[in-house]
This record gives C-alpha cells, structure tokens and sequence, in this order.
C-alpha cells in the first residue's frame, strides 16, 4: 500500500473519494528503476504506471518517441496511453514509478487515458439513459401514491414470526417452535449462528441454540432475507436478473452495517444488518411493476431509472404496509438522501447505512454515486471523522470474506 497523499497530488486522483483514494493506495506499490531500465506495456496490461520521479522517453507501435519528465503536466497521466504491446519507456536515469492495479483503477478512474482531452472518461453505464419516458414514471409513481399498486404482502410464516418476536415475554422455545416448521427458514438461521460474523467456532445444530446464540434482532433478518427471495417470481429475465443484483447487494449492505455496529456505542448490531438489508426493499414492488411493462422488462436503461427515482417512496410505503419500525422506514426511503440529518438526537440507522452503502465498493459491491464520504453529514455524526480513514477502511476490507460467506448461506 502506498501513501494517500501520493494520490492527492495527482490529477487523475485528486477529485476521487476517501474510498477509491484508500482502495486504490491498496492496490498499488512504487518501485525504482536504474538508469537504462526498460518498461515494456505489453507486461503491464494489467496494470497502470505513472512516472513519480526522473525521466523516461517513451515509445508507441509507430516508433514515435517521446519524453516524459517527472513534475510535468504530462507526468500526471498514465505512462503508456494504451494499455496494449508495442509500448515501451526507457529510463533515462533512476525512476520511481507507480504501479495501480488495472481493475480497481478502471472502477474509479478509467480504462484509458485519451492523451489529455479529458483526465477521466465518463463509462457508459453512468451515463443517464437519452430514451428514458418520463411520462411512464410519473404514472407509476402517481399509482404509488394514489395507492394503486397492489404491494406484496409479507408471508404468513414471516408475520407470524414478526409479532411473535415484539411480544415482550417471548421465551425461544416459543419461537423456536413456530420456526421450525418451515425447514427453509430454520436451515438459514443455524447456517447463519455457525458462520464467522457469528463467531463461527461452535457446530450448532440446534434451532433454539441457534436463536440464543444470534438474538432476535439476526433471527428477523434472517427469516426477512429468505422471504424476500421468494416473495416475487417475474417472468422477464433483465428483472431476474435486477432481482439477483438486488438481493445479494442487500445482504452485502447488511454485514457491512453490522461490522460498523460493533464498533459503534449504542448501536444494535442485528437491527443494522436488518436496516441494511431493508434499504433497497423498494425495489421489489417496482419489480413487480416493471415485469407486466414491455418497456420496463426489456430496457435496463428504462428500468434503472425507474428504480432509481422511485424506490426510496416504494419501500417505505412497503415497510409500513408491513408495520416495520419507522427507523427502517427512514432507512428505505432515505438511504440515499445523502444530506439527510436525522430529526432527534438518536441513534440515526439510516446514516449507518449511508456510511456502508460508500464503503460497499471495497468489499465487492459497485460504486455507488454520491459525494465523498467526508462530505455526507452521517459520517462526522457518527464520529468517523475522528477515525483515521485508512485503518478503519482497511478493517473493513477485511469483512470481505464474511460479505462472501453470508451471500452464499442466505442465497444457498
């Protein structure tokens, strides 16, 4: 890992967030060449080097030389414009030279350097739609409003264990008895007591076991993701497709929250991986809706910004059709109002989310669009600007395995 601050002084990375400056510092190191050293870019295809200090004369396929000086305009640039064979450098005298991992520099930066016209290329994922029909939103979103779509409705099983978990004299073997009827359930929740968020280091077979080991808050998220994968069944196989990148992404942003809960005073650790969980619950219902419109179920780019624009009032409508507690309401409806400042002196689950959904990028999730973390008020009322950044994200690159892990027991 190289120093942040190496980063900050150079164009193509003194725009980006905490998060892409620490995940990239990760994933980069500086290395010295002697004089006379040859840097060939069909070794580095996979890489992306920058000249920090000395003199290179780089070469193209064509043969075309030119200089390249340390402390130049030209420096604050890739090396090699493409990253293809037929480029090479030679050190004039002794260089440091950056190397970037290619995957983590395209997820933030880009893929190629255009030779100035523009530092950073915009992909063309995150470009807004040009087809996308308004009309259809503002319809869809007037029937939300008017009450005109039919929301799914939560399972019997899972409301059952929803208000049986609120009786305030609950015994587990209660509870364990009402769960262990449904093998699907019991089987996620036993996989979940075993694995390593929870410790990991007991063989639990047993459902009561189980449940005192996790506490009631995990056992609703977990009875809550289960349902959630079963809940709807669309015919149309981009919205398959949505559902799956949905509910994984949920579950990351569940063990992400968690991780932060733990080292949060006055924080539950179960009710933020729930509100993680619960943050893009919107989603389905919109799912639901795009999957009987043609122009929804077959347009990616239609059905992002539908989902986009209208699924923070979509889950909270569901949440409280659901009678969910009104803070996860604030986290689906919230999540991504990155200004959001919480109306009481509580503790504020929809800025935990906020916080995990910035992080999400480092432990296998996409980048998500928002300003940099410093600049959302969630991450100084949770006291993380007291935090030194580069520990705190590098502990939490570490939940990697255990985002992993909690995907597979609760997709499997």
């Amino acid at each position: 890992m190289i120093s942040v601050r190496i980063l900050l002084s150079m164009a193509d990375f003194n725009s980006l967030g905490d998060v892409g400056l620490i995940d990239i510092a990760t994933h980069s190191e500086i290395r010295e060449f002697k004089s006379g050293s040859m840097l060939d870019g069909g070794k580095y295809t996979a890489k992306i080097i920058y000249l920090l200090s000395g003199t290179l004369e780089a070469s193209d396929p064509n043969k075309k030389l030119k200089t390249i000086q340390s402390d130049t305009p030209r420096a604050q640039h890739p090396v090699f414009r493409l990253r293809l064979p037929g480029y090479k450098a030679t050190c004039k005298d002794a260089c440091k030279i950056l190397i970037i991992e290619g995957k983590v520099y395209d997820k933030y930066v880009g893929d190629v350097w255009d030779g100035g016209s523009s530092t950073i290329l915009t992909s063309i994922q995150d470009e807004i739609p040009k087809n996308i029909n308004d009309k259809l939103i503002s319809e869809i979103e007037q029937k939300f409003l008017q009450d005109k779509i039919t929301l799914p409705s939560l399972p019997e099983m899972a409301l059952h264990i929803q208000n049986v978990i609120t009786e305030e004299e609950l015994s587990i073997s209660k509870l364990s008895g009402i769960i262990q009827s449904d093998p699907a359930i019991t089987t996620r929740i036993i996989n979940v007591a075993n694995s390593s968020i929870f410790g990991g280091n007991q063989n639990i077979t047993s459902i009561k076991k189980a449940i005192a080991k996790i506490g009631l808050d995990a056992v609703h998220a977990v009875v809550i993701s289960v349902v959630l994968r079963d809940l709807f069944q669309p015919e149309s196989a981009l919205i398959k497709k949505t559902m799956a990148r949905y509910y994984e992404n949920s579950i990351r942003i569940g063990v992400i929250a968690y991780v932060l809960a733990k080292g949060m005073t006055g924080y539950n650790r179960d009710h933020a991986f729930l509100a993680g969980l619960l943050h893009d619950i919107g989603v389905i219902p919109l799912l639901v809706v795009a999957d009987i419109h043609p122009e929804l179920s077959h347009q990616a780019g239609n059905l992002d910004a539908i989902i986009e624009q209208l699924k923070g009032k979509a889950g909270s409508m569901l949440l409280r059709n659901w009678d969910f507690d009104e803070d996860l309401c604030n986290v689906a409806e919230h999540a991504y109002d990155w200004q959001w400042q919480s109306p009481e002196n509580s503790f504020d689950y929809v800025g935990l989310v906020q916080v995990a959904l910035m992080h999400s990028s480092l432990v296998g999730g996409e980048k998500i669009k928002g300003p940099p973390l410093c600049d959302i008020p969630a991450f100084k009322n949770l006291g993380l600007d007291k935090v030194n950044p580069i520990d705190d994200l590098q502990k939490l690159k570490k939940v990697t395995a255990r985002v992993t892990e909690m995907i597979k027991v609760l997709c499997n």
